[in-house]
C-alpha cells in the first residue's frame, strides 16, 4: 500500500498480524486520548468544557489515572463534579425535576474519551475501506490477519454498509473477507475450550478464556507455533478421554483454518 499521511497509521496497525487489528486500533486511540487529556490539553478551555460536560466512563478514567499525573486528574475531576452540582442537582429539595434527571442520565452515560475514540475509529475504518477497494496489496494484508473479534466485526460491517463505507458492488466481497476472519477466531476459541475440557483444565484458565472476547490467548501469550503444537498433542489425553481434531493448517499464514 502506498505510504501517505493518511495510510501510515493503517499500515502500522495491520502490519503486526497479531490479534484483531481493530482492537489494536482502539487501544492506540484510547492511549493517545488518555495521554492527551491529562497532558497539555488539560488547560485548553475548549477541552475542559467538553470534559466537564461529558465526564468519563470508569474504564477510561482508570486509564487516565495510570498514564497521567495526580494533579491534572484531580483538577479534571474537581471541575467535572462542580459542573454536576451546578447543572444537574437541584439547589433546594422538592419535587424531582424530570429534565434535570434526564440530563443527569445523559451525562452518566457519556464519556469524552469514548466519543473521541468512536469518531476516530470511523475515520480510520473509512481509510481501510478505501484502501481495500483500490489496493490489491492491502486486501491481501487484510486477509492475512489472524482474526477479527465479534465486537469489531459488527462495528466494521455496520460502517461498511453505511455512508462512506465499501462501494455496494464490492460489499459482498468485503463481507466475505471479514466474515472468514471472524469465524476463524471463533473456531480457534472452540478448539481451545475442547482442549481445556479434555485435559481437565482448571476453572481459572477456562474463566480467563471465556472473558477473552478478542481471542488473544495463544496468539499473544504463547505464540502460534505453540498453539498448533498443543493441538497436535490434543489426541493424547489422560483420564481415558480422547479428542480427535483434524486441522488443515496449509493456509494458516493467510488466516484460514479448516476444522472437522
Amino acid at each position: 500500500m502506498k505510504e501517505t499521511i493518511v495510510t501510515i497509521p493503517i499500515n502500522d496497525l495491520f502490519a503486526p498480524k497479531d490479534g484483531c487489528p481493530l482492537c489494536r486500533m482502539e487501544r492506540m486511540l484510547e492511549q493517545q486520548y488518555c495521554e492527551f487529556v491529562t497532558g497539555d490539553a488539560m488547560m485548553e478551555p475548549s477541552v475542559r468544557v467538553e470534559t466537564n460536560k461529558k465526564g468519563f466512563c470508569h474504564r477510561h478514567f482508570s486509564r487516565m489515572t495510570q498514564v497521567g499525573q495526580k494533579l491534572p486528574n484531580a483538577l479534571i475531576l474537581e471541575s467535572h463534579l462542580i459542573e454536576i452540582l451546578d447543572k444537574h442537582l437541584p439547589k433546594k429539595p422538592g419535587k424531582p425535576d424530570k429534565k434535570a434527571l434526564e440530563g443527569l442520565g445523559e451525562m452518566l452515560s457519556s464519556c469524552y474519551v469514548c466519543d473521541r475514540v468512536d469518531r476516530d475509529m470511523h475515520h480510520l475504518m473509512a481509510t481501510v475501506f478505501a484502501e481495500w477497494a483500490k489496493d490489491g496489496a492491502f486486501r491481501k494484508t487484510f486477509q492475512e490477519q489472524p482474526y477479527i473479534c465479534l465486537n469489531h466485526y459488527r462495528l466494521m460491517m455496520t460502517a461498511a454498509s453505511g455512508k462512506g463505507g465499501v462501494p455496494s458492488k464490492r460489499l459482498p466481497e468485503f463481507h466475505a473477507d471479514a466474515l472468514a476472519l471472524t469465524k476463524t477466531g471463533i473456531k480457534c476459541v472452540i478448539v481451545q475450550l475442547k482442549m481445556e475440557n479434555c485435559a481437565g483444565g482448571r476453572r481459572g484458565r477456562l474463566h480467563r478464556l471465556w472473558r477473552c472476547s478478542s481471542f488473544q490467548n495463544y496468539h499473544q501469550r504463547r505464540g502460534r507455533r505453540l498453539f498448533w503444537q498443543s493441538l497436535a498433542r490434543s489426541q493424547k489425553r489422560k483420564r481415558g478421554r480422547r479428542l480427535t481434531i483434524t486441522i488443515d493448517v496449509s493456509n494458516f499464514s493467510q488466516g484460514h483454518v479448516v476444522i472437522w
